[in-house]
């Protein structure tokens, strides 16, 4: 390997180790004019198709795509466009094949 490649090699596994030791920090305290704030991890997201719980987006829609008959592509694109829920985009779609605006 040319050196400056091999430096380069190290220097982006550095990085990475960084970014690892930064995604796990657990968080840390501020202070602004007296107050004190605790940043931390923000919660999981939980993901809902009706009664049905998933802790990722992607889960969610293979459920909800094999289980309602509606392509990933498209179930997701009404997912960001009904205010980021299963339930509405399921309805929207069903509105949508059947006539209903």
């Amino acid at each position: 390997m040319d050196a400056a490649f091999q430096i380069s090699l190290k220097g982006g596994m550095g990085l990475g180790k960084e970014t690892l030791s930064r995604l796990q920090f657990a968080g840390f305290d501020y202070e602004i004019n007296g107050s004190t704030t605790r940043v931390a991890k923000p919660q999981r997201d939980v993901f809902k198709v009706f009664d049905e719980e998933f802790s990722s987006f992607r889960e969610a829609l293979a459920f909800a795509s094999a289980t309602y008959k509606i392509k990933k592509s498209r179930l997701s694109q009404l997912y960001f466009d009904n205010d980021e829920s299963f339930d509405r985009a399921i309805e929207a779609f069903h509105g949508l094949v059947e006539g209903r605006p």
